[in-house]
């Protein structure tokens, strides 16, 4: 059976199987053969029967139920044709000592699953925070980073991943980087106790420097592997401009567009005569908008605003990460 069987199988035939109609209220260990079903002329009639299992010569099949939870029904089925015959009660018994076994492997199956999509929706939450954020391993390589630290080392600008690790443009700076970072390690490995720190990193291109955040990362896992995060590191862009949740706070507060448009300027540090001219609008008029936003906000100053602005969440919703 390929993949293309198994995809028409789950997406369309199973919920028209009689075998499988008639099985699934079976307890979770049982076996069932096609010659179980009490109707054969029925089943040898049926469309999953003459569309899906009839043209391979999958004539004769023998399922397992080795795994049931709330969700998913876990079914593994094997088939052939009428040429070898049925299956016999022989097989049958084989099948039945090895339920346990398949019970256990479907169990680890399913948390190795569970794993994988946790993993995906915290990658995926990183991806919505401004600040670049990279985990380091126990030698200092680079696990994995979210799309702000991505798109902040792609400039090569202070700060870049190389097949070592995280290293700093200046000499100075990369002294200093190391040091916090082999600290960290030891931390993370629970062999020391510093706490870690925090440093500016100087720039080639002289804009502003990052402000890098590195912390030990510690796990109650006994055996350190190599893919385990030991360290984090955190880099904040002071150049960077933050999305801020427009919609959002439109949905929350009940802001038209305009006066939405004149908080976000005013959270970005704008000034009145700056609204003026980016929306096209008098000095008064921003006034009267600002009036209105203090008002349905509950603010009353424009650092209050900043605050409420950054405290809403993202427009958008979560997006799968890279």
């Amino acid at each position: 059976m390929g993949a293309q069987f198994i995809q028409d199988y789950s997406s369309y035939y199973a919920s028209k199987s009689l075998l499988f109609l008639h099985a699934r209220g079976l307890p979770q260990g049982s076996i069932y053969t096609d010659q179980m079903y009490p109707d054969q002329k029925a089943y040898r009639s049926s469309e999953t029967y003459n569309e899906l299992f009839k043209p391979p010569e999958l004539d004769h099949l023998l399922q397992v139920y080795p795994r049931r939870n709330d969700i998913n029904l876990t079914v593994i089925a094997f088939c052939r044709s009428a040429k070898t015959g049925h299956y016999q009660n022989s097989e049958v018994e084989v099948l039945r000592r090895l339920t346990p076994h398949l019970a256990q492997a479907a169990r680890i199956q399913e948390k190795f699953s569970d794993l994988i999509e946790c993993n995906a929706a915290l990658e995926a939450s990183l991806d919505r925070v401004p600040a670049g954020v990279l985990y380091l391993n126990a030698t200092g390589k680079v696990l994995v980073m979210n799309r702000a630290a991505q798109t902040l080392l792609a400039h090569n600008d202070g700060l870049k991943a190389t097949r070592h690790g995280l290293e700093a443009a200046r000499r100075s700076d990369n002294v200093n980087l190391q040091t916090l970072i082999g600290h960290a390690i030891t931390t993370g490995l629970g062999m020391g106790t510093s706490p870690g720190g925090i440093l500016a990193i100087h720039r080639p291109s002289r804009k502003r420097h990052l402000n890098v955040l590195v912390a030990p990362f510690t796990s109650p896992a006994l055996i350190a592997t190599v893919e385990r995060p030991t360290v984090v590191v955190i880099i904040g862009n002071p150049d960077s401009t933050p999305e801020l949740p427009v919609q959002n706070l439109r949905r929350l507060y009940g802001l038209t567009r305009r006066e939405a448009d004149v908080a976000v300027l005013m959270a970005t540090g704008a000034d009145t005569a700056t609204c003026s001219e980016r929306l096209g609008i008098t000095g008064d008029t921003v006034r009267v908008y600002l009036k209105r936003i203090y008002s349905k906000t509950g603010t009353s100053r424009q650092a209050e605003l900043v605050h409420l602005l950054l405290s809403i969440p993202p427009d958008s919703p979560l997006e799968p990460g890279i």
